[in-house]
């Protein structure tokens, strides 16, 4: 950074790679999907009940893994439209 009556700013060549474990906060993410209805509309949809678990390795990406574990019945709509498989007569 340079301070001579000039204007500074921070040097973003450099930057920490992310490494480690993350758990993924629920509280903060969104696992959800859309799906076509009667030709008319979107469902827009998201999972409740999801967990997960980032191990990265900012020297090597590729080794890096993602686990991720979903309640699929768990998602809720901001429609009236169902996603109960007894809803469609798939029990």
């Amino acid at each position: 950074m340079s301070s001579r009556g000039e204007i500074t700013s921070p040097d973003l060549t450099h930057h920490e790679k992310p490494t480690g474990l993350h758990t993924i906060d629920p509280v903060h993410s969104t696992i959800g999907f859309s799906v076509r209805h009667a030709m008319i509309t979107n469902v827009r949809a998201k999972f409740t009940a999801f967990e997960g678990l980032l191990k990265l390795d900012g020297r090597r990406p590729t080794r890096s893994e993602a686990y991720l574990s979903v309640q699929t019945g768990s998602p809720a709509t901001t429609s009236s439209v169902t996603l109960r498989r007894s809803d469609w007569g798939l029990d």
